[in-house]
């Protein structure tokens, strides 16, 4: 059963769950996609980017889902609503775990670099 939902997107919602957080996907998302999340943020995880522990993947209502560590505390929304004048090394923040993030390597972890170009070569509607 979903607890409270925490969040949403375009993809997904996020829900409280038993101490931990749900992403639920919305129906039909290929779940190839999402063992590929999965595996992606255990790899960043294990790694020792700032990243949630993975568990497992679910099924709810019909609809696949990651379970993840929840992290408590205010969304960035909250937090710049509350004391604006965060903002700016907020943002420095995000832009060093960015950097943090795409300059992290391993074997495991797929290169976006040639994860975009495929996509750009297997995009249907554009020509060469």
């Amino acid at each position: 059963m979903r607890g409270t939902l925490l969040g949403q997107g375009r993809t997904a919602e996020v829900y409280a769950w038993d101490g931990q957080a749900l992403k639920l996907f919305v129906g039909g998302f290929p779940v190839e996609w999402i063992r590929a999340e999965a595996e992606a943020a255990r790899v960043a995880c294990q790694a020792g980017l700032s990243a949630p522990a993975v568990g497992e993947i679910v099924q709810v209502d019909g609809r696949a889902g990651i379970i993840y560590e929840c992290i408590d505390g205010a969304s960035m929304l909250q937090m710049f609503a509350a004391r604006p004048w965060t903002l700016l090394p907020a943002v420095r923040r995000f832009v060093e775990l960015q950097i943090e993030m795409h300059n992290c390597a391993g074997p495991e972890l797929p290169s976006q670099r040639w994860r975009l170009k495929d996509a750009i070569q297997g995009a249907p509607r554009l020509t060469a």
